[in-house]
């Protein structure tokens, strides 16, 4: 019975086999050692594909839409012209994997290992890309718009002619990419700057740390004529612009910051795919140990570059982790700024209170007063009716308040009675 199993998924088209279950699919890959299995225009959409060894498989052209491909194996693969759309390619493996002009729209390749990768044309708009390996990628062409490249590793990639606009790359480490165009393009620094979206418009030249720095100067400088603008603070615009100097906002000195440290040295040395047969003692030459150790050195080289993938996701984290930490310590700091304000408002509005009344009963204290006096003493000279009026004001004051009060405000006119 499992020979006649095992004839027909010898017999049964790539396809087939793999929608039985990545189980199935990786055991019948590692039975017979299909190269390059054929999935082209294959329909894998909302299929669940996490762990499936698919490298070296041709997908050209296939739909993959919502795909689950967590930890999938796609080294060296075709998906030129494929469909991705909603994709889960977190920690997959992507080595020299061909997804020219394929449609990536919201994909996450959240800490995956896209060395060598070729995204030429492809559509990553909203794309995560988050703490991923991006060492010597093409993203020619690509439309990288709103994409997170936070933390990234761009090591030596080539992004001219890319669209940039919206995209985070926030601690990416750039050194060595290519980013020459002529296209325009908005870059946010940090997903909690959304209103410091600055346009860069990229030059011919390679984009270095000292140049980076200097884009940042005039663009901050921009940034805070406007927002004088904005506000209203003319006086404070003609100054600033008559030669006040702004420093590097912080999110700018981060990057240069991430620019100068995150930059490992990354080996050219590339593991051989597959394993080196071995060869029967009867014919061990100095060729077979020259094989052998060729092959250790190959392990070893794979085992430095995983540790340093490792490496660039702790340090990704550690970042995270203190960007969140920084977030709720400013939000704290303005709640409690909020509500200081709050209670001297309420202070502010107490006292207004407190004045009125004080005023009312001043002024009926002393309307009180001269109707006394008037009809009392209705034929006082001026001088005497001031002096009756204020004495007797007084008086009252002081036991509706309990204190003295001196009035220096005009007393009412003589009340003439009918």
């Amino acid at each position: 019975m499992a020979a006649e199993t095992q004839n027909s998924l010898d017999n049964s088209p790539p396809i087939d086999i793999l929608l039985q279950g990545v189980e199935m699919w990786n055991e019948w890959r590692e039975q017979t050692g299909a190269e390059a299995p054929d999935l082209r225009n294959a329909n894998l959409s909302g299929a669940n594909l996490s762990g499936a060894d698919l490298h070296g498989a041709d997908l050209t052209g296939a739909l993959l839409l919502q795909a689950n491909l967590i930890g999938a194996y796609l080294s060296d693969a075709k998906l030129i012209d494929a469909h991705l759309d909603s994709a889960d390619l977190r920690d997959a493996t992507l080595r020299r994997t061909d997804l020219s002009n394929a449609r990536l729209r919201k994909a996450d390749f959240g800490d995956a290992i896209l060395r060598l990768a070729n995204l030429r044309g492809a559509n990553l708009i909203d794309a995560n890309l988050r703490g991923a390996n991006l060492t010597e990628a093409s993203f020619v062409g690509a439309n990288l718009r709103g994409a997170s490249l936070r933390g990234a590793n761009l090591f030596g990639a080539n992004l001219r002619d890319a669209n940039l606009t919206n995209a985070d790359i926030f601690g990416a480490n750039l050194n060595g990419a290519s980013l020459s165009s002529s296209v325009e393009s908005e870059v946010v620094l940090g997903a909690e700057q959304q209103k410091s979206v600055l346009t860069i418009r990229l030059t011919k030249e390679p984009l270095t740390t000292r140049s980076l720095t200097q884009v940042f100067s005039a663009l901050s400088d921009l940034h805070a004529q406007f927002w004088f603008l904005k506000e209203g603070r003319y006086d404070d615009f003609v100054n600033f612009s008559e030669g006040v100097l702004l420093e590097l906002p912080e999110e700018a000195e981060l990057v240069i910051s991430g620019l100068r440290k995150n930059s490992p040295t990354e080996s050219d040395f590339e593991p051989k795919e597959g394993t080196i047969r071995a060869i029967t003692s009867a014919v061990e030459t100095a060729y077979t140990l020259a094989e052998k150790k060729r092959h250790l050195k190959a392990e070893t080289d794979a085992f430095i570059e995983k540790a340093k993938d490792e490496h660039l996701k702790s340090e990704a984290d550690l970042r995270h982790t203190n960007e969140l930490a920084e977030i709720q310590r400013e939000r704290e700091k303005i709640t409690a700024e909020k509500e200081a304000l709050q209670r001297e408002r309420e202070a502010l509005e107490l006292q207004r209170e407190r004045a009125k009344v004080r005023s009312e009963i001043i002024n009926k204290a002393t309307e009180d007063a001269a109707s006394t006096v008037d009809r009392l003493s209705p034929n006082l000279s001026a001088s005497k009716r001031e002096k009756a009026i204020r004495l007797l004001a007084q008086n009252l004051l002081k036991l509706y308040l309990g204190e003295d009060i001196e009035l220096v405000r005009p007393l009412p006119a003589y009340r003439t009675s009918n």
